[in-house]
């Protein structure tokens, strides 16, 4: 049975950054008084205070729409949907790169937060439990206090990645501080580095494989140990700072050395129930086993990125729902039959092809691929095979049955392991080769021959095939500087298949009636993405990014 953090319905920090800043620390009526609270918590009151700040990092099932946003704005991937006309979340303006501040990332999906609100919550909730709970010789208080510095540590840095200078919530924010400026990138992320490292040292570390079953989903010293190491390799990248990439090489090197972590051997069973805890993920989504839990666990990436049933006949196995998102671009699976090879264990694992399909078992042999008339939205005859919905996988006793309750990995070894040849390239020239042999232990699952030498260009094409569909690419692109030429002709041409020619097995990809989308190709001002119009106007102080 999964362990997880239990959910505090009746927990205090239900505050948005959004709400009047007076009421904060007001005690309200029949309520224990705000600072009594934190002052006196007990591991127990601790440990349902962590439990809000990692549901609000992991944002509930549609956590997806923020990941999905990242996808499509890469090259990577087509926003797909029902239709052409289809904007879902302002998901196709994403894709021809035609984004406003008021879209829902930046401004406000139409429920919940923000990407901007959700990130500076989840910090609020870290800080609280940081500077208000005591210094402590409780054991669990000291790791709860831990863990609030690592996701505040990686909320901080995920904001960084996508805005680089956001305000710097390195405190609980008093009135005053609600309209702090924007942050300077080299004192936020030696804070950053500073909290994965005090984090490191405090959270619990395995010492064998297969331990983490035993803690559930929560952060590992290790954990901290890899965002570290993550954190310092993409500001060094993006602020061509090789100080920083430096600062990565150790812990990366740490994890390495440990031994407790590894490659599971086939990657194709990444993302399933069979994979929750295996020894390549070293921090993941943690999904309970009931279905009384579902709403609060699994991502519901598989429903957004799942096959469509009102145009293609389901093979069996799998749910008959989905909503057809997120597809792999042309760009991406040429560069993939042209790098992996389409024998490649891992193209299978990351791509599935309409052979394949058709090749699949159906419950009528009769009816198989795409219905009579259908058409598959900007897709190309290939399916993202890494967020399938297997029935196997699904919660059962939840009425639809739309969820699946497989731990999704935040981060996994096969990472680690890309991030430190980088590191080890920029770093040092790999003088030891050491980074080399990680770079080639990926390629070996992956079924390819080791490569002789280690460069630049062997990291960005082994991050892009190894961590497709893991919300990575689009932050690759912009540090490394390769977004404008990547993303040119973003948005200008569109592709929909139609199944096979008629009498044939060629595909038949229609580039003509949805030839001409809505974009320009690349546009500068994307190096960096806008704040939200209403952060904007919340804050006077708070400079909006060239362009915008």
């Amino acid at each position: 049975m999964k362990k997880i953090i239990t959910l505090a319905s009746a927990c205090l920090l239900a505050f948005s950054l959004s709400s009047c800043v007076g009421q904060l620390e007001n005690p309200r009526k029949g309520a224990n008084d705000f600072n009594t609270f934190y002052t006196n918590a007990t591991a127990e009151d601790a440990e349902k205070l962590i439990a809000q700040a990692y549901n609000t990092y992991f944002g509930g099932p549609e956590e997806v729409q923020k990941q999905n946003f990242f996808e499509i704005i890469s090259d990577d991937m087509a926003c797909g949907g029902g239709t052409y006309s289809d904007n879902a979340n302002r998901y196709r303006d994403a894709d021809e790169l035609t984004c406003q501040p008021s879209d829902w990332l930046f401004h406000g999906p139409w429920r919940g937060y923000s990407l901007y609100q959700a990130i500076y919550v989840c910090i609020y909730q870290c800080n609280l439990i940081i500077d208000k709970i005591p210094e402590s010789n409780d054991a669990e208080i000291n790791r709860i206090k831990a863990e609030a510095k690592f996701l505040r540590a990686l909320n901080m840095f995920e904001a960084m990645r996508v805005w680089h200078n956001p305000p710097f919530a390195d405190h609980i924010y008093s009135a005053e501080d609600m309209l702090a400026p924007n942050g300077d990138p080299k004192e936020m992320i030696d804070w950053i580095l500073e909290n994965f490292d005090d984090a490191a040292k405090v959270l619990p570390a395995l010492t064998t494989k297969g331990q983490q079953g035993k803690i559930g989903g929560r952060a590992t010293a290790a954990a901290a140990k890899a965002f570290y190491g993550k954190a310092a390799l993409w500001y060094g990248t993006q602020y061509n700072d090789n100080a920083y990439v430096q600062k990565a090489v150790a812990p990366l090197k740490s994890i390495i050395d440990s031994k407790v972590y590894d490659l599971i051997p086939n990657p194709a069973d990444l993302f399933r129930v069979k994979s929750d805890f295996c020894e390549e993920y070293i921090f993941e989504r943690c999904c309970a086993e009931t279905g009384s839990d579902k709403a609060l666990q699994n991502d519901n990436r598989q429903t957004w990125r799942g096959f469509r049933e009102d145009n293609m006949y389901i093979p069996k196995g799998f749910l008959a729902y989905g909503w057809a998102f997120c597809n792999p671009t042309q760009e991406f699976v040429d560069f993939m039959k042209e790098h992996d090879g389409e024998d490649s264990p891992r193209f299978k694992a990351k791509l599935l092809s309409y052979d394949q399909l058709m090749e699949m078992e159906y419950s009528d042999p009769t009816k198989k691929g795409l219905k009579p008339g259908a058409i598959y939205t900007n897709c190309v005859g290939y399916w993202n095979a890494t967020c399938l919905m297997y029935n196997d996988d699904l919660y059962t006793g939840t009425g639809g049955n739309y969820y699946s309750r497989a731990n999704n990995p935040i981060i996994r070894y096969a990472e680690v392991l890309l991030m430190y040849a980088e590191a080890q390239l920029i770093a040092n020239n790999d003088s030891d080769k050491s980074g080399l042999a990680a770079l080639n232990k990926v390629r070996a699952r992956a079924g390819l021959a080791p490569l002789a030498s280690l460069t630049q260009q062997a990291v960005i094409d082994e991050r892009r095939a190894e961590l497709f569909s893991e919300c990575e690419r689009w932050f690759d692109i912009i540090r490394w500087k390769i977004a404008d030429k990547v993303l040119a002709d973003a948005g200008k041409h569109r592709y929909t298949f139609m199944g096979y020619k008629p009498g044939t097995t060629e595909y038949w990809i229609d580039d003509n009636e949805y030839s001409k989308g809505a974009g320009k190709g690349w546009d500068d001002k994307y190096w960096e993405l806008p704040f939200g119009d209403n952060q904007l106007t919340a804050n006077p102080n708070l400079v909006q990014h060239k362009g915008w």
